[in-house]
């Protein structure tokens, strides 16, 4: 079977099936929206669940994956290729900002907790799932594919701009910092 992003979900034998029982009931909500989206949704977005309703959820990567699907991609390939991108373009933008010490904070900030097993408290089989920064949030909510990049950016642009050691602030940052809602609203 085909797996997508970090073997998030993928079809095995038929069956969609995700190796993280946490996101058992968003994948097929992402699925749908994709889908919902890539039929033609009008805009602004009605709730395609509650029917009546406005859609009050941060849809911009679930739009960006539906102009994939309608250039012609499956949903799993287009979330690997997107999954792929975003981790790209997230390095970059912790080299960047901070160098070596930030990319290492980000994708080892739980420490070597996970390791110690105290009467079965932590470890994989543990009640208790101690995971760090990337497997608890830039893996599941895909979301933060384009807002962890694009918030770290923000904040060294503006880092640059009040020390002023950068004259302006150009339209392509006003443009990320406009669309950021569409992405990650909180």
């Amino acid at each position: 079977g085909t797996f997508c992003f970090l073997t998030l979900s993928g079809d095995v034998a038929g069956i969609w099936q995700t190796s993280n029982p946490d996101n058992l009931g968003d994948l097929p909500f992402h699925r749908h929206l994709v889908e919902f989206f890539a039929r033609g949704a009008a805009f602004p977005p009605a709730n395609p669940i509650f029917s009546g309703e406005p859609l009050r959820y941060a849809f911009g990567m679930d739009f960006w994956d539906a102009l994939c699907v309608r250039l012609g991609l499956n949903f799993d390939t287009c979330i690997l290729l997107t999954g792929i991108m975003s981790l790209l373009v997230t390095l970059l933008a912790l080299w960047r900002a901070g160098g070596l010490l930030l990319m290492a904070a980000f994708f080892f900030s739980g420490g070597l907790v996970w390791t110690l097993q105290w009467e079965g408290t932590f470890g994989p089989t543990a009640p208790l799932v101690w995971k760090n920064l990337f497997h608890a949030v830039y893996v599941t909510q895909r979301g933060f594919w384009w807002a962890i990049p694009a918030g770290v950016e923000i904040i060294r642009k503006w880092t640059l701009y009040l020390d002023q050691k950068d004259e302006k602030l150009s339209p392509a940052f006003l443009f990320i910092w406009c669309i950021f809602p569409l992405f990650h609203l909180h």
